[in-house]
């Protein structure tokens, strides 16, 4: 096992759930009104705190994930020599979807936003365990692939 590959997916993995925040703010803003968006852009500072917050909740969650669950899953997983991608992927939104099956257990959310955090969740995880395969498992079996005499690419 490579510990600077998994120490650099741990370190930026987590940042892929930005993606989340930035389709959920996009798809936002498309849909409103021009009267409405001329009116948010005079409230610049309290958008850009509002979004800050976005970015810190998304982020500081899939880092607290990636450690907690993910980096020891991974060791888990090395040991046993699994490295297909699918693998991961499943475990990082199982975990993901977990996480947020925990967090609204007695929770009297309605069930329209359930679904809606069960949805981002399961991308957001979906997203972080791709990135975090791709850096820690995909570039390091790359370099440990033998080629042989002559092979060129």
């Amino acid at each position: 096992m490579n510990i600077e590959s998994t120490v650099k997916a741990t370190l930026i993995a987590p940042w892929a759930s930005l993606l989340v925040v930035v389709f959920a703010f996009g798809s936002y803003l498309l849909e409103m009104e021009p009267d409405h968006f001329q009116q948010m852009l005079s409230q610049i500072p309290g958008l850009l705190f509002v979004l800050a917050m976005f970015v810190f909740g998304f982020v500081g969650t899939s880092y607290l994930l990636v450690l907690v669950c993910g980096v020891p899953v991974h060791l888990v997983l090395r040991k046993l020599n699994i490295t297909h991608w699918s693998v991961y992927i499943l475990l990082g939104v199982s975990i993901g979807l977990l996480y947020q099956y925990i967090q609204l257990i007695g929770s009297s959310m309605p069930s329209q936003l359930r679904e809606t955090g069960y949805f981002s969740y399961a991308i957001s995880s979906l997203l972080v365990a791709t990135v975090f395969w791709y850096i820690a498992v995909k570039s390091h079996n790359k370099q440990r692939q033998h080629r042989p005499a002559g092979w060129t690419r």
